[in-house]
């Protein structure tokens, strides 16, 4: 399976915001599909249009320069990826035209509020409308599963102030992967052992010859000063790609994964990993919730870069964990 732009997602700061695209964008198996935005020369859309897909339901209010309430929407993303915490963007339904929301919990630890703090450099909880109101106040809760929850916000943007509330949904419940074709591709000897979520002893991984990733080697170093480690390994059965990348590789020695770099302390070689289920979903429009962003631990490499250990707590948008720990080699 060939991804593009996995983990491209890492920011300099937790509180950014990233429209998520293409396949597994931000490291999801899951089909993310651009968002549709409106166009001064483009004509007006028909009332209540969205993007091809499931219509998820919503109970929405808009008070202020965009009015009007919001009974549905399209999700270009939901759940937590590796670099940026979770993430959920919504393309909402109203008449005649189509307002994109996205929401950031960039020091997400599962379902509960999360607060806005006035736009500050450390911020529990940020969202915009449109990329024009930003939230300068106010809360976004995640409901147990992680597909959604409610939220109050006040957004200023040109001087103006926008509020939303109400209840908001982002993926289908239980929404389903379509199977996966065994991967295929030279073995290689591990020794690692998954607990807590998921459960399995894995001695061997796939990788294969082409990249999981696009532009970046399954092992090795890339643009100079990044390495990346994927492959495809089996938990439970069921297959899927782990892929850990460090933007600024130091040679053997040490890093450090977390969902965002601030939540490393300052100067600590800071990595994002990822696991995520391979196979489609088994519906356009459904963001299925096998994808697990790393949120400590630890990873060494070893000289030649090709092998190591790691100890690396994964999350998942429900508040679920697993940790993958052991030796590796590609």
């Amino acid at each position: 399976m060939r991804r593009t732009g996995l983990l491209g997602l890492l920011v300099g700061s937790a509180c950014g915001f990233v429209c998520l695209a293409g396949v597994a964008g931000c490291g999801s198996p899951a089909v993310h599909l651009a968002a549709r935005r409106r166009r001064a020369a483009a004509p007006p859309l028909p009332a209540g249009a969205l993007p091809t897909g499931a219509a998820l339901p919503q109970s929405l209010v808009l008070q202020g320069p965009i009015r009007g309430e919001v009974r549905s929407a399209y999700a270009t993303s939901c759940g937590v990826y590796a670099g940026t915490g979770f993430s959920a963007v919504l393309d909402l339904s109203l008449p005649g035209r189509v307002e994109t929301l996205r929401l950031a919990l960039p020091n997400f630890g599962g379902p509960g509020r999360y607060l806005v703090f006035g736009g500050g450099p450390v911020q529990l909880a940020s969202a915009n409308l449109e990329g024009t109101y930003v939230a300068r106040s106010g809360w976004v809760s995640v409901g147990a599963g992680g597909d959604g929850g409610t939220l109050s916000l006040a957004l200023r943007g040109a001087g103006q102030t926008e509020t939303l509330s109400g209840t908001w949904s982002c993926s289908t419940p239980n929404a389903a992967y379509s199977p996966a074709q065994p991967p295929s591709g030279p073995g290689y000897a591990e020794t690692l052992i998954a607990s807590g979520a998921i459960q399995a002893q894995v001695g061997q991984a796939v990788v294969p010859g082409t990249d999981l990733v696009g532009g970046a080697p399954n092992c090795g170093l890339f643009a100079g000063d990044k390495f990346n480690l994927a492959m495809s390994l089996v938990l439970a059965g069921q297959p899927y790609v782990l892929q850990v990348e460090i933007p600024q590789y130091q040679g053997a020695g040490w890093y450090y994964p977390a969902l965002t770099p601030a939540d490393l302390p300052i100067n600590s070689p800071f990595a994002a990993a990822e696991l995520s289920r391979q196979g489609g979903p088994a519906q356009v429009g459904r963001i299925p919730g096998d994808l697990w962003g790393g949120v400590g631990g630890d990873l060494s490499i070893f000289a030649g870069a090709d092998h190591g250990r790691m100890f690396i707590r994964f999350v998942d948008r429900a508040g679920d964990s697993l940790i993958l720990s052991g030796a590796w080699s590609c």
